[in-house]
């Protein structure tokens, strides 16, 4: 049985060499001593309300998600995460027979700044961009719950992006 190991092992890393499988090496950007970070709402310099809030909770629900930080308050904060919500723009994607549209993609643009508590930067990244489809049908009630889902994803996906970046420090 020992004498199999050794080819399999070699086998192993041959094939997973040759497939463009590697291990992702964590930038260490992260200073260890940062635990805590606040997460105020964003800044919304839009004419969505509220989304400042949504996309602040979303990111603190996948801070305490992960475990990799702890959402507290300011005072008993190491760093922080500070975004402004640039734009939220509506295009129709997708119209029926009549010319009406069926389908809506909403796209937001925000700017995120991770720092130390008295403002030495850590990273930043500017114009971090998603979108998110959402369909019309069904009348103005069917269409806002349609909207408030989209924007919800929107803000989930926009979550994980900024965890993971400040996770890897880009």
């Amino acid at each position: 049985m020992k004498k199999f190991i050794k080819p399999l092992v070699l086998f192993l890393i041959v094939i997973t060499a040759g497939c463009g499988y590697h291990f992702v090496k964590v930038s260490g950007e992260v200073p260890p001593d940062v635990r805590n970070v606040y997460i105020p709402p964003f800044k919304n310099l839009t004419g969505e309300s509220d989304i400042g809030f949504v996309v602040a909770a979303a990111l603190s629900r996948q801070f305490i998600k992960t475990g990799m930080f702890v959402p507290s308050n300011k005072e008993d904060a190491d760093a922080e995460i500070i975004g402004v919500i640039k734009s939220v723009k509506y295009s129709s994607r997708v119209y029926d027979n009549r010319d009406l549209a069926t389908l809506i993609r909403v796209g937001i643009v925000i700017d995120i700044t991770f720092q130390r508590i008295g403002g030495d930067k850590i990273w930043e990244v500017k114009g971090l961009g998603y979108t998110e489809d959402f369909k019309v049908a069904g009348g103005s009630a069917v269409l806002d719950v349609n909207k408030g889902s989209a924007l919800k994803e929107l803000a989930d996906e926009l979550a994980l992006e900024i965890h993971d970046r400040v996770l890897l420090g880009q």
